[in-house]
């Protein structure tokens, strides 16, 4: 499934450029979406309700300067990678957009590149995805202590064993782009690294 960042923007000079989209996507892996300039925000959320392909955002205040849309992002993807890109950014903006469910904040002119790097991986996406779900996965008794593998798009399944879930997993998955963790409150995850069969690279993570 191809993945998409989210602009989101109350100024259509501000939206890159259409060269600079290209290179997005071919640096990155992400194509592009457009919120705005006219009610951005609303049709930002319209977007991020009926299409599961977008894995990051990137907003600008949209003369918000409680950054309450942030938050209101956050809730419809708490799996999406979300960076705010503002003009001017005060700590007390940094602070606030962080509080609400930013992963990052840029002024406009810096450089996003690590962010962007970071949204399309598929490996990333995947963890994301695992502790999104973490705590409905908790309220089942039937998962506790099962083991879940993970993929960008969203679970791919689910075993007392993980080494036989990997192997399965691995006939239609890149390891790479693949997470592992099990449904425990305080426990450990694996997170498939580089390859597994015949040499398996494995790193443990702690929730």
């Amino acid at each position: 499934m191809a993945k998409h960042i989210l602009f989101v923007d109350d100024d259509a000079k501000d939206f890159p450029t259409g060269v600079r989209r290209q290179h997005i996507e071919s640096r990155f892996g992400l194509g592009s979406l457009i919120a705005g300039p006219h009610a951005p925000i609303e049709n930002a959320v319209s977007q991020l309700q009926s299409k599961d392909s977008v894995v990051a955002v990137l907003t600008d205040s949209c003369n918000r300067p409680d950054f309450s849309h942030v938050g209101q992002f956050r809730r419809l993807g708490p799996h999406l990678r979300i960076g705010v890109l503002s003009g001017v950014l005060t700590e007390q903006d940094r602070t606030r957009a962080l509080e609400l469910g930013a992963d990052a904040c840029f002024e406009k002119g810096e450089s996003y590149d690590e962010f962007l790097e970071e949204a399309g991986d598929a490996g990333g996406i995947a963890e994301r995805r695992f502790y999104a779900d973490l705590s409905c996965l908790l309220d089942k008794p039937e998962m506790l202590g099962r083991w879940v593998a993970y993929c960008s798009t969203g679970r791919l399944g689910d075993s007392d064993d993980d080494l036989s879930l990997l192997e399965q997993c691995e006939q239609t998955h890149d390891p790479r782009e693949l997470f592992l963790g099990r449904v425990l409150p305080d426990s450990g995850a694996l997170e498939v690294a580089e390859s597994w069969f015949p040499s398996a690279s494995l790193r443990s993570d702690a929730l």
